[in-house]
């Protein structure tokens, strides 16, 4: 004969269980109440993702527009004004060349957007695609070379910046910069946050 109790309840407790990994429910039966221990309540850890990748996110940005300044300074004599004036030139155009600190400022927003932007990308795969959380110096090496060729066959072609000339020394070393500088920091930044987590 079939019971006709109701089904127990679910009741959720923020309790954290020592050696589980993130999210991980367990289930005790105690007769008409069964407990649900998630070893962190799903709101906190979305929020927690959030944070981590927008500072990660600032931390990437503040590293690269440090090598692009002093790469641009050393190849080109172009101090730090004019490379954030060629950023917002993807927004405004010629015009932005033309502008002063305020245009150099609006530079210096995009770009911190967008550093922001291809971090918070890699945080949200990275529980959804498994490679991400392989040898974590690899992955970032490569998301470094996908950031690249985004940024140059996708965002910039879509943009105001003038056409691009690539050539072999000043494209290796920007190429290099995109894996070392901002697809390894990613990834370790990364890697530290759900290390953190689990």
């Amino acid at each position: 004969m079939f019971s006709t109790n109701r089904p127990p309840k679910l009741r959720y407790t923020a309790e954290r269980i020592p050696n589980l990994g993130k999210n991980t429910p367990i289930f005790f039966f105690n007769g008409k109440t069964t407990t649900v221990f998630l070893g962190q309540n799903p709101n906190t850890v979305n929020k927690s993702l959030v944070r981590s990748a927008i500072v990660s996110g600032l931390i990437v940005g503040l590293l690269d527009i440090t090598a692009a300044c002093v790469n641009a300074y050393l190849q080109r004599g172009i101090t730090p004004a004019g490379v954030l004036r060629y950023v917002a030139s993807g927004f405004f155009g010629k015009e932005a060349f033309d502008g002063g600190t305020g245009m150099a400022a609006m530079g210096l927003l995009f770009h911190f957007t967008i550093a922001t932007s291809w971090t918070t990308l890699f945080f949200v795969l990275y529980d959804k695609v498994k490679i991400l959380q392989l040898n974590k110096i690899y992955v970032g090496l490569g998301y470094g070379i996908v950031v690249w060729l985004g940024m140059n066959f996708i965002v910039l072609p879509l943009s105001n910046v003038p056409p691009l000339v690539y050539r072999l020394v000043p494209t290796i070393i920007m190429i290099g910069i995109h894996m070392f500088v901002i697809g390894l920091s990613i990834s370790l930044l990364a890697n530290q946050h759900f290390a953190r987590k689990s």
